[in-house]
């Protein structure tokens, strides 16, 4: 139940960083002289998280900036932010080198991982 003020019981833990299943397949085709082969994996259902959002949207000016923060926050001090980044003044930036869920992201993928394709040349031979 809300109580009005944000602390550690607030926290949502993700516990997800292990795939549900990970996956590959190779699979080979062949058609007269040409030949083609193809390397596929990939992972379902774990998140990951982006680290560098700490440095990212930091608005204490040290490193690059992503585009949001610096639009709705960095470019205009006197506004109080958008909700999410705050106005950057003296002891604000501390903030964004915690971690939040906004640095969590899905990790499903499915990656080409080699393709290979080929012909083959005849040669005859000759007898000697």
């Amino acid at each position: 139940m809300p109580d009005g003020k944000i602390d550690s019981y607030d926290r949502n833990l993700y516990r997800k960083p292990n795939p549900t299943f990970t996956y590959g397949i190779t699979n080979s085709f062949s058609y007269k002289n040409l030949d083609l082969s193809i390397v596929m994996a990939g992972s379902v259902g774990n998140d990951i998280a982006d680290d560098a959002f700490q440095s990212t949207e930091n608005l204490d000016g040290v490193f690059n900036v992503r585009k949001r923060p610096l639009l709705t926050a960095g470019g205009r001090k006197q506004d109080p932010g958008d909700g999410i980044y705050p106005r950057t003044r003296s002891g604000t930036t501390a903030d964004f080198r915690n971690f939040t869920s906004r640095q969590v992201f899905k990790a499903t993928y499915l990656a080409v991982k080699n393709i290979t394709f080929g012909y083959t040349l005849l040669v005859k031979k000759n007898n000697i």
